[in-house]
């Protein structure tokens, strides 16, 4: 229906066009329209690249937070790739740290990586010509993983974290996630000791 309603406004740049769709939109009383902010944004972030509007469309419900400078970035060399209608090698876009992160907000660098590796894989799905690396994404992804775990245990043993991440929010919700996490393994060990006093008891 959108290229239908496209073809009335042809010089109209989509997201002006996904917005005019929104508005003239009417549902029954029982019913409401959700936001369309996200893809608004999303529609923005390729708006100067050759897509179709069934490419557009398509892309501005791909799970990619339009508000996160990384994935903005990761969004339009991959929907590039779409609109010159080339492959996209996956390590041309995906560049992780060659260390594991040592603070909370590394930690961050390696999550919205992953979010942007997750993109491609969900691309690879829908445009598998354009994104042919699924082995090699699931690959980079298991390494993501792997150093964002590295990262944690390092916090956990060190027990602090640079001044930097001390004074954000992000370093306050790690410290309790810390702190919930001691409270759970207290709790199993006053639970396994209950149970094994149970079993002598009935022995």
């Amino acid at each position: 229906m959108i290229e239908m309603f496209s073809h009335q406004f042809p010089r109209v740049p989509f997201e002006q066009l996904w917005s005019m769709f929104r508005d003239i939109c009417n549902v029954e009383d029982h019913y409401f329209l959700c936001s369309f902010r996200d893809q608004e944004e999303v529609a923005k972030v390729i708006e100067d690249l050759p897509l179709s509007v069934g490419e557009r469309f398509h892309l501005i419900y791909a799970p990619v937070n339009p508000n996160n400078p990384t994935l903005k970035t990761c969004l339009h060399k991959f929907a590039s790739a779409i609109a010159h209608k080339q492959a996209c090698q996956i390590r041309d876009v995906i560049r992780l740290p060659s260390e594991p992160p040592k603070s909370r907000v590394g930690i961050q660098v390696l999550e919205n990586w992953h979010r942007a590796i997750s993109l491609y894989m969900w691309l690879s799905f829908h445009y598998t010509s354009f994104f042919p690396q699924i082995e090699e994404a699931q690959k980079i992804k298991a390494e993501c993983e792997a150093s964002i775990q590295t990262g944690l245990a390092g916090l956990r043993t060190t027990g602090r974290d640079s001044e930097e991440t001390k004074n954000s929010q992000a370093g306050r919700d790690l410290r309790r996630a810390l702190a919930l996490m001691k409270q759970r393994a207290a709790s199993r060990k006053i639970i396994r000791k209950s149970s094994q006093l149970n079993l002598d008891n009935n022995s």
